[in-house]
C-alpha cells in the first residue's frame, strides 16, 4: 500500500511539475514574443513620426501682425504657412497697426478670432502673444490708465547742497515722489533717496506721423510688475480676456499657451540714475533677502564698503525673487487654473530660477548675441539655451522654447539660421519661435527688427525642408530622456559660462541645476544625486547626476551644505578654481584638463575621441523608445574627421537618421574595432545616430 502510494505521489507530483513547466513557458514565449511584438512596434513608430513628425513639433513664428489686418490677407498667409510646412503660429501685434486697432480692441479681438478659426480648420496651432507690443505687463498702458499710481517706479538718489535741496537743480521732486531715507556720503556731503515714477515706457503699436519719413512710436506708459494690484489689472485686461473671448480654442487646444515677453521692473528707458525696487515692494525683498535693505540703499549707486558689492547682487537677486514670486507666479497659476501654458522668456540670458514659473519655459537669442565662432560662448549670453532647457527637464515640461534670429539684420543668411537651430537642438531645446514673419513690409516695417525670415525672406522658396528639419529635431529632444551626468551648480539668476566651455569641446553633456533645485528637489544615493521632476507627467520623471559641479560664480547658501557634503563623503562634487574653503572629502579642479578628468572619472564618457581634434564636435545623447540617439553637430568653421566610440553602443543595429530627408540608413562599423566610427562632418554639419537596444 506504502509503495503503491508512494508511486502514485511521484506520478502526480510528475504530472504536476510538467503542467506547470507547460503552462510557465507558454506564457514566458508569450510575454518574450508580446515583448518582440511591442519593441517592433516601437521602432516602426520612432521611424514613421520622424520620418513625418507629428505637427505640434511645427515651428511657431511670431507673424508680426504690423499693418491694416484683412480677413482675406490672413487667410492667404495661414495657407502660405502651411504650404511651408509651417504648422503653428504666435499672433504678435507689432508697430504698424492702425491706429483703429489697438490693443484689445474689438477690431483685434476679431482678426484674432478669425485666424484662430482658420487655424483650427487647418489643424494648426496658435501661441498668443500677451503684450502690444513690449515689454509685458502693461497691456499697452492700459493699467496705468485704471489707475496712474500702477505705474512702474524705482528708487533714485539725489546729491544734496548744504541746504538739502537737490545739487543738480534740473530735477523737481513731484507729490508722487516719496522720500525714503538720507544718507552721508564719504566725501562729507549727504544724498536723499527717493521712491519716484521711472518713466518707463514700453514699445506701442502705432507709428507716430508721416510714414513715408521718420515717424515716431507710440509709447505707453510701463506698470508696476512688483504691485500685485497692477499685475491683477494686467492679468484681468489680458489673460482673462483673452480667455473669455477664446475659451473654446483654449479647450480644444489651439491655442497652446500665452507669450510673455520679458517684462522689465522699470519698463525702457527710464529716467537716468533709477534703480530697481520701489517702498512697496521693499517688504517683498527685504523678506527674500532675510535683512532690511532701507539702510543700505544707497549702495545700490556707490560702494561704503568692501561689502558693498556683495549686498548690491544680494539686492539684485532678490527684486527678481520678488518679480517670480508677484509677477510670473500670478501669471502662472492663472494659466494652470485654466488648463494652459505659461510660456515665453525672461529679461536676462541668465535668469534660471524664475523659468520654474514657465509650464514652457524660454529664452531668446536676438541682437546677434549667439554666432559661430567665439559667440557661441559669449560669457553674457551662451548659457541662455541650457538655462531653458534645464529647467524644463527639472520642471517636468515637455517643451522648452527659444525666440530666435530676432534683428540679426538683412545681413541674415541661411547657413547661420541653420546653424543657431542646431546651437540650440544639441542644448535641448525644442520649440523654436522664429523672429518673424512679417505681415506686411510697407514702408518702415520692413526695418522694424529685420529680419523677416518667412515668406519674405530669399529660401522661402525652399522653407519647408528647413521647417520639418526643425520639426524632426523637435521631436528628437521631446519625450526622451536626456543623457546627461553632470550638473552645474548655479543661483537663480546667474546660470554661468564658467568651466562650460571644456565640457562641450569634450562631449561631456551637463545641465543647470538652481539652488533650489538642490535643496528643494533631489536625495543623496550612492550613485550620485537624484533629481526628481516638479511635474511627473512626462517620460523623464528624475535624472542622476554623477557629478555635481560648483564653481566660484554663486556661493551655495548654507541650506545647501548638508548634500553638499553627503556628496563630497561619495566623491560626487567637484569645486572649480582655487578656494581653500572646501568639505572634506571634495574634489577640486584647478584648470580645465583637471576639470575634464575629474568629470570623465566620476561622470564617465559618454562620446570618446579615439582619433582626431574633436573641439568643435557638440554630441547630445537622448533615449527615445528602444533607441538612443545621438544628434552630432560640428559648430565650428573648420571640417571635422575623428573615430568616435558611444557609450550607449551594445554591439546592435547602428543606423543614420537624416534630419534633413528623414531617410534613416545603416552605417557601417570599424572592421578592425566594431566599436570605433568614423564620422566625417562638414562645417557646420549635423547627423543622428541612432543605437537600437
Amino acid at each position: 500500500m506504502y509503495i503503491y502510494d508512494s508511486k502514485v505521489k511521484r506520478c502526480i507530483r510528475g504530472v504536476a511539475i510538467a503542467v506547470f513547466f507547460c503552462v510557465s513557458t507558454f506564457f514566458f514565449l508569450r510575454y518574450s514574443l508580446s515583448q518582440g511584438t511591442d519593441d517592433r512596434f516601437d521602432l516602426e513608430r520612432l521611424e514613421r513620426e520622424f520620418q513625418n513628425p507629428p505637427r505640434e513639433f511645427t515651428l511657431m513664428p511670431f507673424w508680426f501682425w504690423n499693418d491694416d489686418l484683412t480677413k482675406e490677407k490672413i487667410a492667404s498667409q495661414i495657407a502660405d504657412f502651411e504650404n511651408h510646412g509651417v504648422y503653428g503660429f504666435t499672433i504678435h501685434p507689432r508697430i504698424g497697426l492702425p491706429e483703429d486697432t489697438g490693443w484689445m480692441s474689438q477690431k483685434l479681438i476679431d482678426a484674432m478670432r478669425f485666424a484662430l478659426e482658420e487655424a483650427r480648420k487647418r489643424n494648426m496651432f496658435v501661441l498668443l502673444y500677451d503684450e502690444g507690443m513690449y515689454p509685458s505687463g502693461s497691456s499697452a498702458g492700459q493699467v496705468v490708465a485704471e489707475d496712474p499710481s500702477f505705474a512702474a517706479r524705482g528708487f533714485i538718489k539725489l546729491d544734496l547742497d548744504s541746504d538739502g535741496t537737490p545739487r543738480d537743480k534740473t530735477i523737481r521732486i513731484g507729490d508722487d515722489w516719496n522720500f525714503v531715507s538720507e544718507y552721508d556720503l564719504p566725501d562729507g556731503g549727504k544724498a536723499a533717496v527717493y521712491d519716484a515714477p521711472s518713466h518707463g515706457v514700453i514699445r506701442g503699436l502705432h507709428y507716430l506721423g508721416d510714414e513715408s519719413k521718420r515717424p515716431g512710436e507710440f509709447s505707453p506708459p510701463a506698470s508696476d510688475l512688483l504691485n500685485p494690484e497692477a499685475v491683477d489689472a494686467f492679468i484681468r485686461l489680458v489673460y482673462q480676456r483673452f480667455y473669455d473671448e477664446f475659451e473654446d480654442f483654449f479647450r480644444d487646444g489651439v491655442v497652446v499657451g500665452i507669450f510673455t515677453d520679458e517684462p522689465s521692473i522699470l519698463g525702457r528707458g527710464p529716467q537716468r540714475g533709477m534703480k530697481e525696487g520701489n517702498l512697496k515692494s521693499l517688504p517683498t525683498i527685504n523678506k527674500y533677502l532675510g535683512y532690511d535693505f532701507k539702510p543700505h540703499l544707497l549702495e545700490l549707486w556707490q560702494n561704503v564698503d568692501s561689502e558693498s558689492p556683495g549686498r548690491r547682487a544680494q539686492y539684485h537677486k532678490a527684486t527678481r525673487l520678488a518679480l517670480e514670486e508677484i509677477y510670473y507666479g500670478r501669471i502662472s497659476k492663472w494659466c494652470v487654473e485654466h488648463n494652459t501654458k505659461l510660456c515665453g522668456h525672461p529679461e536676462s540670458s541668465t535668469d534660471v530660477g524664475v523659468l520654474r514659473k514657465f509650464q514652457i519655459p524660454g529664452q531668446d537669442i536676438v541682437w546677434r548675441y549667439i554666432e559661430p565662432g567665439e559667440k557661441a560662448f559669449d560669457p553674457t549670453h551662451s548659457p541662455l539655451a541650457k538655462a531653458a532647457s534645464s529647467a524644463a527637464i527639472h520642471n517636468g515640461s515637455r517643451r522648452n522654447l527659444n525666440e530666435v534670429f530676432g534683428a540679426y539684420g538683412h545681413e541674415f543668411t541661411y547657413d547661420e539660421m541653420e546653424w543657431l537651430i542646431n546651437w540650440c537642438v544639441v542644448r535641448g531645446q525644442n520649440l523654436f519661435v522664429p523672429h518673424a514673419f512679417y505681415y506686411s513690409i510697407r514702408g518702415p516695417r520692413w526695418e522694424e527688427r529685420p529680419p523677416d525670415v518667412g515668406p519674405n525672406s530669399p529660401w522661402w522658396g525652399e522653407y519647408k525642408i528647413f521647417a520639418d528639419y526643425c520639426a524632426r529635431l523637435s521631436w528628437l529632444n521631446t519625450d526622451s530622456e536626456t543623457v546627461a551626468p553632470t550638473a552645474i551648480l548655479v543661483d537663480s539668476d546667474r546660470a554661468t559660462t564658467y568651466g562650460v566651455r571644456p565640457l562641450f569641446e569634450n562631449q561631456l553633456d551637463f545641465n543647470y541645476l538652481e539652488f533650489r533645485a538642490l535643496i528643494e528637489d533631489s536625495e543623496v544615493t550612492d550613485e550620485g544625486l537624484l533629481v526628481k521632476a516638479k511635474s511627473q507627467d512626462v517620460v523623464q520623471k528624475t535624472i542622476l547626476y554623477r557629478t555635481l559641479v560648483v564653481t566660484p560664480n554663486g556661493t551655495p547658501p548654507d541650506s545647501c551644505d548638508d548634500k553638499l557634503h553627503a556628496l563630497a563623503e561619495k566623491g560626487r562634487v567637484l569645486y572649480l578654481g582655487s578656494s581653500t574653503q572646501l568639505p572634506p572629502n571634495a574634489k577640486q579642479a584647478r584648470n580645465d584638463a583637471e576639470e575634464v578628468a575629474a568629470i570623465r572619472e566620476t561622470s564617465g564618457s559618454d562620446v570618446e575621441i579615439v582619433y582626431g581634434d574633436g573641439k568643435g564636435l557638440r554630441a547630445r545623447h537622448v533615449v527615445k523608445g528602444n533607441v538612443d540617439f545621438y544628434f552630432l553637430f560640428n559648430e565650428i568653421e573648420k571640417p571635422l574627421e575623428v573615430t568616435v566610440t558611444f557609450g550607449a553602443d551594445s554591439l546592435g543595429r547602428v543606423r543614420r537618421w537624416n534630419p534633413k530627408t528623414g531617410v534613416i540608413e545603416s552605417v557601417d562599423r570599424d572592421a578592425k574595432n566594431g566599436r570605433e566610427f568614423a564620422l566625417k562632418l562638414n562645417p557646420h554639419e549635423t547627423t543622428v545616430l541612432g543605437f537600437e537596444r
